[in-house]
C-alpha cells in the first residue's frame, strides 16, 4: 500500500490540472475572441488569382475549339475549368482566413457571429473590386 507521501505529488498534479481546466473551460470562462480577418485585403489579393484562373479557362476553351470541337463544348470546358480552378484557389488562399471567422461547413450560431460573417463577406467583395 502506498503511503500518503507517495500519493501527494500525483494527487497535487491532478488537482492542479483540474483547476487549470476549469479555469479555461468552465462556465465562467471568457470565450476566445474571433481573430480579426481583413476581408478587403483577402479580396484584393485574390482578384488577380481569379483573373488568372479565368484566363486559363479561356485558353482551355480555345484549345477545345482548336481540336475541332463545337463552341458549346468549348463553353462547357471554359465553365468547368474556371469553376474547378477558382474553387481550388479559393480553398487554398482564402479559406484559411474565412475559417478563422466561421469554420467550413458551419453556420453562424448567434446574431453577433452572423454579423461578423456578413462584414467579412462584404469587405471581401470590396477587396475584389479593388477597394479597402
Amino acid at each position: 500500500m502506498k503511503t500518503l507521501k507517495e500519493l501527494a505529488t500525483p494527487l497535487a498534479f491532478l488537482i492542479l490540472a483540474g483547476v487549470i481546466l476549469y479555469d479555461r473551460m468552465g462556465p465562467h470562462a471568457t470565450p476566445t475572441p474571433t481573430p480579426a480577418v481583413n476581408g478587403a485585403a483577402l479580396g484584393k489579393a485574390f482578384a488577380p488569382v481569379l483573373a488568372s484562373t479565368y484566363a486559363d479557362a479561356w485558353l482551355a476553351a480555345a484549345r477545345t475549339l482548336e481540336e475541332g470541337k463545337s463552341v458549346a463544348e468549348a463553353q462547357k470546358v471554359l465553365q468547368d475549368t474556371w469553376k474547378d480552378a477558382r474553387s481550388r484557389k479559393f480553398v487554398a488562399e482564402v479559406g484559411p482566413g474565412f475559417s478563422l471567422v466561421l469554420p467550413e461547413g458551419t453556420e453562424p450560431n448567434s446574431p453577433e457571429k452572423r454579423a461578423q460573417v456578413v462584414d467579412l463577406w462584404r469587405s471581401f467583395a470590396r477587396g475584389l473590386k479593388g477597394g479597402h
